[in-house]
C-alpha cells in the first residue's frame, strides 16, 4: 500500500486530540508520533502544533515544552497558536519548570525570543492561569495588558476573568482549598 504523508499523521493528530479523553490523548498521539517519525515523515508546523495541543490535554506539559524546543532545533517556527496552547495548557495542569521557575514564564520567555507577538488568547489563557492560582492581581493585570495592546476583549476573556475571580473567592485566604495554588504567576512588585 501507500505509506501515509504529513497531511495524513497531522490529521490523525488533530483528530486523536478532539475525540480522545485526557488519559489516552497522550499514548495515542504518540504511537502515531513515532509512526511518522520512524516513516520518515518530517513534521512542519502544523504537525507539530497538532502533537503540542494533544500533549496539553493529556497533561504532558512537559513533553509539550520539550517539543517546542525540538521544533526550533528543526528549524520549524513555533506559531502563536503553538504558544497558546502551552498557555492553556499551563491553566489546565499547573507546574514549575526544571529550575523550579514559573511555566508561564519559560513559555512568555520563549514567545519573546522566537518573535512571537502576544493575541488575545495569550491574553485570555494567561488569566485563566493566574485565576486557577488564586492571583487576581496577575488576572486584572494581564486583562488589563490585552486592553493596552488594543485588542478588544471577548466572552472568553471576560469569562476568564470572572472565573478568576470566583476562584479566589473560593480559596481560603490561607490557599488550602487548593494546592495547586504555589506554581504559575509572575511575580509582583
Amino acid at each position: 500500500g501507500v505509506a501515509p504523508g504529513l497531511a495524513a499523521y497531522t490529521s490523525l493528530l488533530r483528530g486523536i486530540h478532539e475525540v480522545s479523553g485526557r488519559r489516552r490523548v497522550y499514548g495515542q498521539a504518540m504511537e502515531v508520533w513515532w509512526a511518522m517519525q520512524l516513516g520518515g515523515v518530517k513534521p512542519n508546523l502544523l504537525a507539530y502544533t497538532a502533537m503540542v495541543r494533544c500533549c496539553v490535554k493529556g497533561r504532558e506539559m512537559e513533553r509539550a515544552l520539550n517539543l517546542v524546543d525540538e521544533m526550533r532545533q528543526n528549524g520549524v517556527r513555533p506559531s502563536a497558536v503553538t504558544y497558546n496552547s502551552l498557555l492553556r495548557g499551563a491553566a489546565a495542569a499547573p507546574l514549575w519548570h526544571r529550575s523550579m521557575g514559573l511555566v508561564t514564564d519559560e513559555i512568555l520567555d520563549r514567545m519573546e525570543a522566537d518573535e512571537v507577538p502576544l493575541d488575545l488568547a495569550s491574553f485570555t489563557a494567561l488569566v485563566k492561569a493566574c485565576g486557577v492560582v488564586g492571583d487576581v492581581v496577575g488576572a486584572r493585570a494581564y486583562f488589563r495588558e490585552a486592553e493596552a495592546h488594543g485588542l478588544a476583549h471577548s466572552s472568553a476573556s471576560f469569562a476568564a476573568l470572572l472565573q478568576a475571580l470566583a476562584y479566589n473567592q473560593a480559596m481560603d485566604p490561607r490557599g488550602a482549598a487548593g494546592s495547586f495554588k504555589r506554581y504559575l504567576t509572575r511575580p509582583r512588585g
